[in-house]
């Protein structure tokens, strides 16, 4: 988070392959559940924005990369209203005037697409910020953070580490239980959910959730025998 943190308040405002470009992408790149969203929410709400960029917006993208809708999104995520009709052109105008001389932080969320083109159409607007605007996209493809990087290397995000894991375990799967009983039941189980979950806090999570309400060790053990295959999909 500090390391992205400080790229965004950084005055680096030109990128190797195009020195007149106004923007610079990070694309955050990790496996499904491994946090990019959450890690993208910390940095997207860390109170020294609120004075260095103009503008904000968060977007998702999904497998749905339509140049009509995100456009129509940002723009009523930045001005607050509602947009006008389903014309793209129009609809970069609009934001084209909402993004002149303003420095803007933009989030586009899960993004899919590893099509240059529509990638090149949609982001036409983003030019008429001022300098030292910049976009985070979070991809657990590289191919699609290929297409926006404008910096050098993505931010690629790892797997959690065991420790790590045990911590998040017990603040999710534990309430009012004593400090004995989650002991053992952490020596008991705790190995084999690190493992099963392979270091992704999402599994770490989805897993605990299930456990939170167990009281018993043979239920546990029920769970995490019979539950698995539905944490794999």
């Amino acid at each position: 988070m500090e390391k992205i943190v400080g790229w965004l308040l950084s005055d680096k405002t030109q990128c190797p392959s195009d020195n007149d470009n106004k923007f610079l992408v990070l694309p955050i790149v990790g496996m499904g559940g491994v946090g990019k969203t959450t890690l993208a929410q910390l940095v997207y709400n860390d109170v020294k924005f609120k004075k260095h960029f103009h503008l904000k917006a968060w977007v998702c993208v999904s497998e749905d990369f339509d140049v009509v809708r995100l456009t129509k999104e940002i723009l009523e995520s930045i001005t607050r209203s509602s947009p006008p009709p389903n014309s793209l052109d129009l609809l970069q105008v609009k934001l084209q005037e909402a993004l002149r001389e303003k420095r803007f932080l933009l989030v586009l969320d899960d993004m899919w697409n590893e099509n240059y083109e529509r990638w090149d159409a949609f982001s036409t607007a983003f030019a008429f910020g001022t300098p030292g605007s910049k976009i985070l996209v979070t991809t657990w493809n590289k191919g699609d953070a290929s297409i926006v990087r404008t910096v050098p290397n993505d931010h690629c995000l790892k797997v959690l580490l065991d420790e790590a894991c045990f911590a998040l375990l017990r603040r999710h799967a534990f309430m009012e239980e004593n400090t004995s009983n989650i002991n053992k039941k952490m020596e008991l189980f705790g190995q084999e959910i690190v493992k099963k979950c392979k270091g992704l806090p999402l599994a770490v999570k989805t897993l605990a959730s299930l456990l939170r309400d167990k009281r018993e060790s043979n239920q546990w053990k029920a769970i995490l025998e019979n539950e698995i295959q539905d944490l794999r999909e």
